[in-house]
């Protein structure tokens, strides 16, 4: 990548004048971790075991603080995007320094398929990648301390568990985050910053009383790899934490990262959060991994054949059972075609 001088916003806090870095060091920030206060706690869903209903929470930050990390790290006019429509999802191209990166984006509404289509295509440099390695909490549903309320069909998390995660994710960055990824970035937005209040706002009247509520709808676009599958009382539950471990093993064998297996599951499963796969969809999920991996697919011909998936099911709704299956049978056959000495990419 060619070296250029890249002019940042001065300071809000202490009113120093610009920074000037080069672009390696400003692509260096865009993986920090986010400051506590900038990250929030929501529930994608539910599940019944031994007569408990517990809720999975995840963390995420908002679409305006992705915006100032870009800003902090290449300022304003170092970055840009633009959005196409793909049937009933968006595809955001980021491009940062004459660099682009590509992801799609589900949403019941415009702004939240953009907005989910943003920052994913932001992780693709970095920015929040890290709360992938966040272990998804499983907490129980309920009117006590500590737990998630429900409110109709919506789940809730209370400020006060919202702020007991938020000291665990606090305690996290001492323990490991600060060290593999550096210290975190405050970008002096606080949880009463009015489009984060905004976000919420919308999010609660997307979540009204038609039906589970949607991840994408409650985090106002998450930085987390959401869901379209139903988001509540899915009634199953979750694979073994030990039989996920292995199905990320065997990703990493395979040359595979875990975008590209959560873009596996997701057009397998309709499911993005791997920790929320049951037994059944994460062998399915296993099945396609080593298939991939028999046939010599690469990363980025697995993330293709995703991607392919993905747009085939939102052009075409009513075929979606169909064409999961034939995803997984031409993987299925590739792998047979190379294991008799074919070429199965």
């Amino acid at each position: 990548m060619t070296e250029v001088s890249v002019l940042t916003p001065a300071s809000q806090r202490n009113g120093a004048g610009p920074v000037e870095r080069t672009s390696s060091e400003a692509f260096a920030l865009l993986g920090r971790p986010f400051a506590p206060e900038a990250v929030r706690f929501m529930a994608t869903g539910s599940y019944n075991r031994d007569g408990r209903k517990l809720a999975l929470v995840v963390p995420f930050v908002s679409r305006s603080a992705v915006e100032e990390r870009l800003d902090h790290a290449f300022g304003p006019a170092g970055w840009s995007v633009a959005y196409e429509a793909e049937g009933e999802a968006a595809l955001c191209t980021l491009r940062i320094c004459g660099i682009a990166k590509q992801s799609f984006g589900e949403g019941s509404s415009p702004w939240s398929r953009e907005a989910n289509a943003f920052k994913r295509a932001a992780r693709c440099f970095g920015v929040g990648r890290y709360l992938t390695l966040w272990k998804t909490a499983h907490i129980e549903v309920g009117a006590g301390s500590g737990q998630v309320r429900q409110r109709g069909k919506s789940l809730i998390v209370p400020e006060s568990l919202e702020e007991t995660l938020r000291e665990a994710y606090a305690e996290r960055l001492r323990r490991s985050f600060v060290e593999r990824f550096g210290s975190p970035i405050d970008h002096f937005a606080g949880a009463g910053v009015p489009a984060d209040e905004g976000e919420r706002r919308e999010a609660a009247a997307a979540n009204g009383a038609e039906g589970p509520p949607r991840p994408e709808a409650q985090s106002g676009g998450a930085m987390v790899a959401e869901s379209s599958g139903p988001g509540a009382d899915r009634g199953v539950a979750p694979a073994a934490p030990e039989r996920l471990a292995g199905l990320r093993s065997a990703a990493a064998d395979a040359g595979y990262d875990e975008e590209t297996v959560v873009a596996i599951a997701s057009v397998l499963c309709r499911e993005r959060y791997l920790d929320r796969l049951s037994e059944p969809q994460l062998e399915l999920v296993g099945r396609a991994v080593e298939a991939g991996r028999t046939a010599s697919v690469t990363e980025q011909g697995m993330r293709q054949r995703c991607a392919n998936g993905r747009r085939a099911i939102s052009e075409r709704p009513d075929e979606a059972d169909e064409i999961r299956t034939t995803f997984a049978r031409r993987l299925a056959e590739a792998a047979r075609k190379a294991a008799s000495g074919g070429d199965g990419k």
